[in-house]
């Protein structure tokens, strides 16, 4: 019976997680490159280094490794806030003399109309 290896072990664990920490072409790459290394660490072959290798190429892999292997219970990967992103803001009325403003959270929100003359408005 073989001892537990922790690093085969993490592997195995992102690698189950990586459609939910890669976009999908670098979750493709990254499953590709942990299963020939897992598959050589099934068969006997001493691969740790290998693994660490794979799990290092990419932050969001690194980080999730790194909580397993530390023992964390949620391994998840979080961009730093305030990522260049357009998303959300505020809008005013086109009508110069309309005080009228409106807000979106995110993209995903239609762009607010005015309540006063029904356009739609212009980001701020």
């Amino acid at each position: 019976m073989s001892e537990p290896d922790p690093v085969a072990d993490a592997a195995r664990a992102v690698r189950s997680q990586l459609d939910r920490l890669l976009p999908a072409d670098q979750a493709a790459a990254a499953a590709t490159e942990l299963d020939a290394v897992l598959r050589r660490t099934d068969r006997g072959e001493a691969t740790g280094p290998d693994l660490l290798a794979v799990l290092r190429r990419r932050e969001p892999t690194r980080v999730a490794a790194l909580s397993l292997l530390r023992g964390e219970r949620a391994a998840a990967y979080r961009p730093l806030l305030g990522a260049a992103l357009d998303v959300g803001g505020r809008y005013v009325c086109p009508r110069i003399s309309c005080p009228e403003t409106g807000d979106r959270l995110d993209d995903s929100e239609p762009v607010p109309r005015c309540p006063v003359h029904g356009v739609t408005m212009l980001r701020a």
